[in-house]
């Protein structure tokens, strides 16, 4: 009994040691230094801002963050603590979205933000502020909407919201915030005089 524990043992030990070899082989870089053009960005940008700006020419939207990589391959950029502001109006920023981390397709036509996001709609005329934490959000900027599938906790000045998946416009035209499933809410009362 002890020999074919001890040769069951011997195996699993060897299958571990080759499929960790393979896995290294897989996932290391070259023996001789050169990766794949398409796996390094060709330009790299510290403490960068970029302005996407709306037909009139106003600013809509401005993305800045500590790091910004650009692939060529696929003309995409990875941003590192990525910060947006959404502009309703010119200097009326009506959101700010933070990330970890995030990614913009080829003619900024996705926003791609990875891990904890949290997205805060700044108080101003007829807008009451509003914050939403989830993670792994999609922002359309041509059409004006966030969106995911993930958790989301929507707290405003005296509520609280959690669902599963949301779809946000990001201008007060319509319907604010549609909320996918498992939607349960808190009312607090506001203490008038």
């Amino acid at each position: 009994m002890r020999t074919w524990l001890t040769w069951l043992i011997a195996l699993g030990f060897g299958i571990v040691v080759v499929a960790t070899d393979w896995l290294h082989e897989m996932t290391a870089p070259p023996q001789d230094g050169k990766m794949d053009d398409a796996q390094r960005p060709d330009s790299i940008i510290e403490d960068y801002l970029v302005t996407l700006h709306a037909e009139d020419g106003q600013p809509r939207y401005r993305l800045a963050g500590p790091r910004l990589s650009h692939y060529p391959h696929d003309d995409s950029n990875r941003l590192e603590r990525p910060h947006l502001t959404v502009y309703e109006q010119v200097n009326d920023p009506a959101w700010t979205v933070e990330a970890e981390r995030g990614f913009l397709s080829s003619g900024a036509e996705e926003l791609l933000l990875a891990g904890p996001v949290t997205l805060e709609r700044l108080p101003g005329t007829n807008r009451p502020p509003l914050r939403i934490d989830t993670r792994d959000l999609t922002i359309h900027p041509r059409q004006d909407l966030a969106e995911t599938e993930a958790p989301v906790k929507i707290t405003g000045p005296d509520y609280v919201v959690d669902a599963v998946g949301a779809r946000a416009k990001l201008y007060d035209e319509g319907p604010l915030v549609e909320l996918h499933s498992r939607v349960r809410g808190r009312h607090e009362p506001i203490n008038r005089p």
